[in-house]
């Protein structure tokens, strides 16, 4: 959404509106889906095995199935985060720090 308003494309509020109440995860209280991913994210960042980070991977994907919001509008706004991605990813593998064995 910042990527988008940055180029000037301003989403339409009533689309948006349109995909939050699609979904029951949409119909959910603003406050519990703001816990919920912030719990989420520090949770995810705490993880250091390979398999639970692709299993919290799978969930991610999961919940933006769910939430039913056209998969062209979620890519579209994850291009925006993927060096940051690629960034976090890398520097798991690169510093992960004697303690580890590597």
């Amino acid at each position: 959404m910042i990527v988008a308003h940055v180029r000037g494309h301003h989403t339409r509020p009533a689309e948006l509106d349109e995909h939050a109440r699609a979904s029951w995860l949409g119909r959910l209280d603003p406050r519990a889906k703001i816990v919920g991913v912030v719990m989420f994210v520090v949770a995810t960042a705490l993880l250091t095995r390979t398999d639970l980070i692709l299993a919290s991977l799978l969930l991610a994907v999961s919940f933006g199935a769910m939430s039913q919001v056209p998969y062209r509008h979620l890519i579209r706004m994850y291009l925006g985060a993927l060096p940051f991605i690629l960034m976090a990813s890398v520097s798991v593998f690169l510093f992960s720090g004697l303690e580890r064995g590597f």
